[in-house]
This record gives structure tokens, C-alpha cells and sequence, in this order.
């Protein structure tokens, strides 16, 4: 990933793929309608939980939201940085990328009172 992360940055550098990338975009006020993105646009993800040495999952996880992509965005980002913001220095993990499971369940809280629905089902004990 960080290969392509160089390849495109050096690709916007060149002025003709440049020019080229910015005649795909959107103009300044022509995108998608902000009122019917939210109307029509939604977001859900599952995942499976395994435990090394068993052939059966041992929970389900489900994360969706309904709404404009864009806003999704805009507040898990929001809600990521309020967590870590909360966090007592004994807690803090340290300098690097925090994944959602580092921040807690203060974070899954916090997206929940946002809107977002989160259900985590665990099928047995291992």
C-alpha cells in the first residue's frame, strides 16, 4: 500500500495527469445532492470472529449506518479523535495508527449515541 501511496503522488506531481484527474472531478457546487445522498446512501459492514484452533466462528459483528457517506466519514473521524482526546495519559496507547479496537468501547458508545448501529454477538466461550 504505501508502493501506491508513492506512485500516486508522484502521478499528481506530473502537470498532464494532473490536468487529466481534475477534468474527471467535479466542478465547485456540482456533486451529488447533499439532501438526497442522505436519503438514498448507507453503509454495512460484518465481520467473523475465530479463535486459532476452532473451525467454528465465535461472534458476529455488524457495523452499518444510514446517510450521506460523506457525513459517515466526517464522524468517525470526529468521534475517533474526542475518544483518544478523553483518554487519561495511563490509558494512551502511544504515537502510531489506533484502530477502532484499540479505542474501546468508549469509542463504540460514542458512534452509537451518533446514530450508528453496532451489535457485536457472541456465540460460546472459548
Amino acid at each position: 500500500m504505501h508502493i501506491v501511496t508513492k506512485l500516486g503522488t508522484l502521478l499528481l506531481a506530473v502537470p498532464c495527469f494532473g490536468s487529466f484527474v481534475r477534468g474527471k472531478s467535479f466542478d465547485r457546487g456540482s456533486g451529488p445532492d447533499r439532501d438526497e445522498s442522505r436519503k438514498i446512501e448507507s453503509a454495512e459492514w460484518k465481520a467473523v470472529g475465530y479463535v486459532t484452533g476452532k473451525e467454528e466462528p465465535v461472534a458476529f459483528a455488524k457495523f452499518s449506518c444510514k446517510g450521506a457517506l460523506v457525513y459517515m466519514a466526517a464522524i468517525l473521524a470526529v468521534e475517533a479523535a474526542a475518544t483518544i482526546n478523553q483518554m487519561n495519559k495511563s490509558e494512551a496507547i502511544g504515537a502510531g495508527l489506533l484502530t477502532p479496537s484499540t479505542l474501546g468501547i468508549t469509542f463504540v458508545d460514542r458512534l452509537r449515541a451518533a446514530g450508528f448501529d453496532v451489535t457485536v454477538d457472541g456465540l460460546e466461550s472459548h
